[in-house]
C-alpha cells in the first residue's frame, strides 16, 4: 500500500534509537511511572487484545456478524482452545509440562475443523481463506528487493521531506515500543517476583526490530 516505502525504513530507525536508549541505560526511568498508570496500561492492553479477537466473527465483505452453523462451530473451536490452554497445564503429567498447551490447542482446532466440521457440510475460515499465499508471497523477502508481487518505489526514501517523516515515525515507534515493553516487563516482574534487565530488553528489541524489516512485507500481506 501507499506509504509502506517510508514505514519500513522508519522501523529500522526505531531499532537504532532503541539501541541508543539501551546504551544510555534510560530504561531505569520506567520506575518513575506510578501504579495507576501500570493498572491502566494492563486494562487497556487487555481491551485491545480482546477486541482484536472479535473481527473473525464478522464477515470480511459485509462486516455483519456471522450466524448459523459457522458461528456455532467457531465458538466451539474457540471455547475448546481456551479450555485446553487454561486447564491442560494443570494436569499432573510430565508431557503436559513439556508440550505447550497452545500447540495442543492448535492441533485440536485443526482436527475439529477438518475431521468434524468439514464432514458435517459446514466450515470456518482458515488462514488460507483470509490471505492465500503464493510462491511470490509465501517467503519473507526484504522490502527493497523487487519481485513480481511487490515493487516498492524506494527512491522516495531519500527525498528531504520523507527523510523527516521517517525520523519522526521512527522516534514515535521507538517511544511506544520501548515504553510498552518496559511496562510489560514491570508487570511480569511483579507477578513472578523475579528481577528483569530493562536495558537488555530494549537492546534485544533494538537489534531484532531492524531484522524484522526482512519479513515485514510478509506480515503486511498477512494482515491485508
Amino acid at each position: 500500500g501507499e506509504g509502506v516505502e517510508l514505514l519500513l525504513p522508519s522501523v529500522i530507525v526505531a531499532g537504532i534509537l532503541m539501541t541508543i536508549v539501551s546504551a544510555l541505560k534510560l530504561s531505569r526511568f520506567i520506575t518513575l511511572l506510578p501504579s495507576p498508570v501500570m493498572i491502566g496500561f494492563c486494562n487497556g492492553l487487555a481491551i485491545v487484545i480482546g477486541v482484536a479477537q472479535i473481527h473473525p466473527f464478522k464477515d470480511s465483505e459485509t462486516h455483519e456478524w456471522k450466524s448459523g452453523s459457522e458461528l456455532v462451530w467457531m465458538l466451539v473451536i474457540c471455547i475448546t482452545s481456551m479450555l485446553i490452554m487454561e486447564f491442560m497445564p494443570k494436569i499432573p503429567l510430565k508431557i503436559f509440562k513439556i508440550v505447550p498447551s497452545s500447540l495442543i490447542a492448535i492441533i485440536v482446532a485443526v482436527v475439529i475443523e477438518f475431521a468434524i466440521v468439514r464432514n458435517t457440510g459446514s466450515r470456518t475460515n482458515t488462514i488460507r481463506d483470509t490471505s492465500e499465499f503464493t510462491m511470490d508471497t509465501a517467503f519473507p523477502i526484504p522490502f527493497f528487493v523487487k519481485t513480481d508481487a511487490f515493487n516498492y518505489d524506494t527512491s522516495k526514501i531519500f527525498e528531504g521531506e520523507n527523510l523527516q517523516k521517517i525520523f519522526v515515525q521512527g522516534l514515535l515507534l521507538c517511544c511506544v515500543g520501548t515504553i510498552e515493553s518496559l511496562m510489560t516487563s514491570e508487570v511480569v516482574e511483579s507477578f513472578l517476583k523475579t528481577p528483569s534487565d530493562g536495558n537488555r530488553t530494549v537492546l534485544a528489541m533494538g537489534v531484532g526490530v531492524p531484522c524484522d524489516v526482512a519479513v515485514s512485507r510478509w506480515v503486511i500481506l498477512a494482515r491485508a
